[in-house]
């Protein structure tokens, strides 16, 4: 919204100078030094700045009424304060340390998923040793050995417990190449969360110092397209320009102070994003 409210003043001023440029030019017509083209032409420049107007106008409401929902509220007026107060003081470096990634949800949640597996394999793993038990009434009743083989005595509980696993090899054998898999599957998934999160840690990295060098460089062409406009306007009302060359000098001026204030809004969100795929960490 900041952005968009910064946007629109430099359209407004365009067009307050493209309306003094309009009486200028019909003064030059007046005058002998341009044609009417030239007069309907710079009109055309005057009507084309003030569809922008619109359009930008358009945008801030549709923003301020997606804001509004974001605060549980009827959508209104928003107040704010200005784009150029706006301050992100950040120390961004390229060589962050790679547990930085672990405040985020989706690696934390990974990094447990493959901890649970690995705990699942262990305990597929235990199926395979018998489970000896012994309790209260368990086979000690006689000494007879017919007693042994009977199913009170302690004998039979041991035998029963030794042959289960070897009965259930093949039930117990699937259940480890299960966990197994389910293993290496959640390593697989672990392993991708770590490097999706990299992924977007580097694409913000990448996006704040493009968008950083390319301010500086915007700087220079809105001060050097803002002068050229500047000198046209002098030079027409000497005759040592036409008003084409006037047109297209002042579009390019509006159009690169507009690009600067998005250039710097966008400089602005890489740190929201680097923010984000920190995990909200620094």
């Amino acid at each position: 919204m900041l952005a968009i409210d910064a946007q629109i003043v430099v359209v407004i001023n365009t067009i307050n100078n493209r309306t003094v440029s309009v009486d200028v030019i019909k003064a030059l017509k007046d005058a002998g030094n341009v044609n009417e083209v030239a007069v309907k032409q710079t009109e055309a420049q005057k009507y084309a700045t003030e569809i922008i107007l619109k359009d930008l106008q358009y945008n801030r409401k549709i923003t301020e009424n997606a804001f509004s929902i974001l605060l549980g509220k009827s959508s209104n007026d928003v107040k704010r304060s200005t784009f150029e107060s706006q301050k992100i003081d950040a120390n961004i470096s390229a060589g962050l340390p790679v547990y930085l990634l672990s405040k985020r949800p989706d690696v934390v949640s990974a990094e447990l998923n493959f901890r649970n597996t690995f705990e699942q394999t262990n305990v597929a793993r235990s199926y395979f040793y018998p489970s000896l038990t012994i309790n209260a009434t368990g086979g000690l009743q006689s000494l007879e050995l017919k007693e042994w083989f009977s199913s009170r005595s302690l004998f039979a509980n041991v035998i029963t417990g030794l042959a289960q696993p070897i009965f259930m090899q093949r039930q117990n054998k699937t259940r480890l190449e299960v966990a197994k898999a389910n293993q290496q599957k959640a390593y697989l998934q672990y392993e991708k969360a770590i490097l999706v999160a990299g992924k977007e840690v580097s694409d913000a990295l990448a996006l704040y110092a493009n968008e950083t060098d390319k301010l500086v460089i915007r700087k220079n062409q809105l001060d050097a397209l803002s002068t050229a406009a500047g000198y046209s306007d002098e030079l027409l009302q000497y005759g040592l320009v036409n008003y084409l060359e006037v047109l297209t000098a002042k579009d390019n001026a509006l159009n690169t102070e507009i690009n600067y204030i998005d250039n710097k809004y966008k400089q602005m969100n890489a740190v929201i994003q680097l923010y984000k795929s920190l995990g909200g960490g620094n």
